[in-house]
C-alpha cells in the first residue's frame, strides 16, 4: 500500500507546479477528479487520481496512473515573461468586449488558446482568478502563469482580433460563457 503522506506531498508539489496556489480552486480540481473536496477525506487511489491528473495536465505523460518518480523542476523559461504579461493586459485593454471588461479577455483566452482538453486546468484558474476590475499588477500576475508558448499564441490572437474586431466587440468572448 503506498505512503498517503508521500502521495500528499507530492499532490500539492503538483498544484505548486502548476502554479494553482488558491485553496478554492484546488478544492475544485480535487472535487473534480474524485468526487471529493477535501485531501482529508482521501485515501491512496484518490491521491493518485489527482496526481495523475495533474500530471497529464502538465503534459508529463498521457496515461491514467499516476507516475510517482520526482521530476526536475522545470527551467526558469517555460512561462510567460512579465513583458508578455504585460502586452496580454494591454491587449485586452485595446478591446472593447462585448461580455464586459471584467469576463472579456479570460472568455476570449478559453475560447482560443485555452481550448484544448489539455489546458483544461489552466482554463479553469484563469476563470477562477481573473477579474478585470482588479488591480492591474494582480491581473498581470494571472497571465504570467500562463506557460510561454501559451502566451505567445494569445498575443497573436489578440493582436487579430484587436486587428479585425476595431470598435466592434468580438463575438468569440462570449463563446466559453462563464462557469
Amino acid at each position: 500500500m503506498p505512503d498517503t503522506n508521500h502521495l500528499r506531498k507530492l499532490m500539492f508539489a503538483k498544484f505548486r507546479e502548476a502554479r494553482i496556489t488558491d485553496a478554492d480552486c484546488r478544492r475544485d480540481v480535487q472535487e473534480e477528479v474524485t468526487g471529493k473536496r477535501s485531501a482529508r477525506d482521501f485515501g491512496p487511489a484518490d491521491f493518485e487520481k489527482v496526481i495523475a491528473h495533474l500530471q497529464r495536465c502538465l503534459g508529463e505523460h498521457n496515461d491514467p496512473r499516476a507516475h510517482v518518480l520526482r521530476r526536475p523542476d522545470p527551467p526558469p523559461g517555460d512561462w510567460a515573461t512579465p513583458d508578455q504579461a504585460a502586452l496580454i493586459e494591454d491587449l485586452c485593454d485595446q478591446i472593447p468586449w462585448d461580455t464586459g471588461r471584467q469576463f472579456g479577455p479570460a472568455n476570449w483566452a478559453a475560447a482560443t488558446v485555452l481550448r484544448a482538453p489539455s489546458k483544461a486546468l489552466f482554463r479553469q484558474r484563469l476563470r477562477n482568478v481573473y477579474d478585470g476590475s482588479k488591480p492591474l499588477s494582480e491581473r498581470v500576475k494571472v497571465w504570467a502563469c500562463l506557460p510561454r508558448m501559451v502566451a505567445a499564441n494569445l498575443i497573436r490572437s489578440l493582436i487579430d482580433a484587436r486587428t479585425h474586431y476595431g470598435k466592434d466587440a468580438p463575438h468569440g468572448s462570449a463563446q466559453s460563457g462563464r462557469s
